[in-house]
């Protein structure tokens, strides 16, 4: 909490409700294209509530027209800060989303931090804020978890969105599009070359190159900052998983060859 106006949000923090018995969450791998381009695997998932994650209201307007999701779940500020970077200029990112949630014509739902803020006019929009206090969990902190106070952090949005299906009721959680695959690393003359990871929209891999001499950073090294948040994040997901089963939530990732190993593997049925 930075100021008092940050401490106030915390009577935003919306109470869970079960909210449905079936959850599906497109992330943004590219397997999240068999979703919208085979019938028989969106028929697989038609009782279940769809969650689209981050830009995907962006990158795929034909198919938020299609699937029409119940949830846009943002959990960076890049989508709803005002002036996200601090250099005082508009956050092209925000009012993008803004405008795209402008025209949704079906009743659905913004799930994002305490501290987020939109600009929308539009009634069908309604607005779920997330508690900011991260707690690895244990069943000592499973009352504050089940309220929406405590989670265990959310590195990627499909952890925070994962979270808020076990807390809001659902029994049953399918993740497609999360292969949790990290770029490939690998040195060359000029620096450290490092492919970026793929999402189901890019037209091609990208590949930033780190110049040699930038590759340490305060005494660490590219590599290594990269495997204490691949560590942190496994942390995450571990107490994921450990809360699913307290609560008797079902949680399944359909991706194929993820590397999840906390939760069970589905089979797509193409």
């Amino acid at each position: 909490m930075k100021n008092y106006k940050n401490i106030t949000k915390l009577l935003d923090i919306t109470r869970p409700y079960k909210m449905g018995d079936k959850l599906l969450i497109l992330a943004t791998a590219p397997s999240t294209a068999l979703f919208f381009e085979k019938e028989s695997v969106r028929k697989q998932f038609e009782e279940y509530d769809v969650a689209f994650l981050n830009k995907m209201i962006l990158c795929s307007p034909k198919e938020t027209q299609m699937i029409k999701p119940k949830y846009f779940i943002f959990m960076d500020g890049v989508f709803y800060d005002d002036d996200y970077y601090g250099t005082g200029t508009v956050n092209e990112r925000k009012k993008a989303v803004e405008s795209a949630l402008e025209s949704v014509t079906w009743d659905c739902y913004v799930i994002s931090p305490i501290l987020a803020e939109y600009n929308v006019n539009n009634e069908h929009v309604k607005y779920i804020k997330m508690g900011i206090f991260y707690k690895n969990y244990s069943r000592l902190y499973r009352g504050l978890y089940k309220k929406n106070y405590f989670n265990p952090g959310s590195n990627t949005v499909v952890m925070g969105a994962i979270y808020y299906g076990i807390t809001f009721g659902y029994k049953e959680i399918g993740i497609l599009g999360f292969s949790y695959r990290s770029g490939k690393i690998y040195m060359r003359e000029d620096g450290l070359y490092v492919d970026e990871y793929l999402h189901y929209y890019d037209d091609e891999q990208k590949t930033n190159i780190i110049p040699y001499d930038q590759i340490m950073v305060e005494g660490e090294s590219f590599t290594l900052r990269r495997a204490k948040r691949a560590v942190e994040s496994c942390k995450i997901l571990h107490s994921l998983a450990r809360y699913a089963d307290d609560m008797g939530v079902e949680v399944t990732n359909y991706t194929p060859d993820n590397m999840v190993d906390v939760f069970k593997a589905g089979k797509l049925m193409l």
